[in-house]
Protein backbone atom coordinates (compact mmCIF):
# COMPACT_ATOMS: atom_id res chain seq x y z
CA UNK A 1 0.00 0.00 0.00
CA UNK A 2 1.45 3.63 -1.08
CA UNK A 3 1.31 6.27 1.21
CA UNK A 4 0.72 9.64 -0.18
CA UNK A 5 0.96 12.76 1.24
CA UNK A 6 -0.69 16.59 0.43
CA UNK A 7 1.75 18.78 2.45
CA UNK A 8 0.62 22.78 3.54
CA UNK A 9 2.76 25.21 4.62
CA UNK A 10 2.34 25.88 8.20
CA UNK A 11 1.01 29.98 7.57
CA UNK A 12 -1.97 27.61 6.45
CA UNK A 13 -2.70 26.03 9.43
CA UNK A 14 -4.91 28.81 10.49
CA UNK A 15 -7.23 28.94 7.88
CA UNK A 16 -7.39 24.90 8.14
CA UNK A 17 -10.87 23.55 9.66
CA UNK A 18 -10.09 22.04 13.48
CA UNK A 19 -10.04 18.81 13.68
CA UNK A 20 -8.79 18.31 9.95
CA UNK A 21 -5.46 16.03 9.34
CA UNK A 22 -3.13 17.75 7.52
CA UNK A 23 0.59 16.52 6.69
CA UNK A 24 3.24 19.52 7.31
CA UNK A 25 6.80 19.42 6.85
CA UNK A 26 9.25 21.57 8.28
CA UNK A 27 12.46 21.63 10.53
CA UNK A 28 12.40 21.29 14.80
CA UNK A 29 13.45 24.69 15.61
CA UNK A 30 13.29 24.31 19.20
CA UNK A 31 12.54 21.15 22.27
CA UNK A 32 11.51 22.06 25.58
CA UNK A 33 11.92 20.14 28.26
CA UNK A 34 9.67 16.74 29.31
CA UNK A 35 7.05 17.49 32.33
CA UNK A 36 5.19 15.52 34.18
CA UNK A 37 1.26 16.47 34.65
CA UNK A 38 -1.49 14.84 36.55
CA UNK A 39 -4.52 14.38 34.01
CA UNK A 40 -8.12 15.89 35.69
CA UNK A 41 -10.18 13.17 34.06
CA UNK A 42 -8.26 10.54 35.08
CA UNK A 43 -5.41 11.60 37.81
CA UNK A 44 -3.09 9.71 36.09
CA UNK A 45 0.85 11.06 35.52
CA UNK A 46 1.42 11.98 32.61
CA UNK A 47 4.78 13.47 30.18
CA UNK A 48 4.40 16.19 27.99
CA UNK A 49 6.97 17.66 26.01
CA UNK A 50 6.53 20.52 23.49
CA UNK A 51 8.37 21.02 20.44
CA UNK A 52 8.23 24.24 17.81
CA UNK A 53 8.49 23.47 14.10
CA UNK A 54 8.78 26.20 11.06
CA UNK A 55 8.94 26.21 7.50
CA UNK A 56 10.15 28.51 4.16
CA UNK A 57 6.56 30.25 4.61
CA UNK A 58 7.64 31.75 8.15
CA UNK A 59 5.48 31.05 10.20
CA UNK A 60 6.10 28.07 13.44
CA UNK A 61 3.51 25.34 15.09
CA UNK A 62 3.91 24.36 18.61
CA UNK A 63 3.80 20.58 19.00
CA UNK A 64 2.57 18.34 22.17
CA UNK A 65 4.40 14.66 22.37
CA UNK A 66 3.12 12.53 25.08
CA UNK A 67 4.29 9.59 26.71
CA UNK A 68 7.62 7.84 26.42
CA UNK A 69 8.50 9.48 23.34
CA UNK A 70 8.18 12.72 25.27
CA UNK A 71 10.70 11.86 27.74
CA UNK A 72 13.20 10.87 24.36
CA UNK A 73 11.75 14.52 22.81
CA UNK A 74 14.92 16.45 23.74
CA UNK A 75 17.54 13.23 22.44
CA UNK A 76 15.40 12.64 19.86
CA UNK A 77 14.55 15.92 18.41
CA UNK A 78 16.95 18.30 19.99
CA UNK A 79 19.85 17.28 17.69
Amino acid sequence: MQQSYSFIPIASLENTEAGKAVDIVGVVKSVGEPAELTSKKTQKQLTKCDIVIGDDSGADVSVAIWGERAKRAPMEFGG
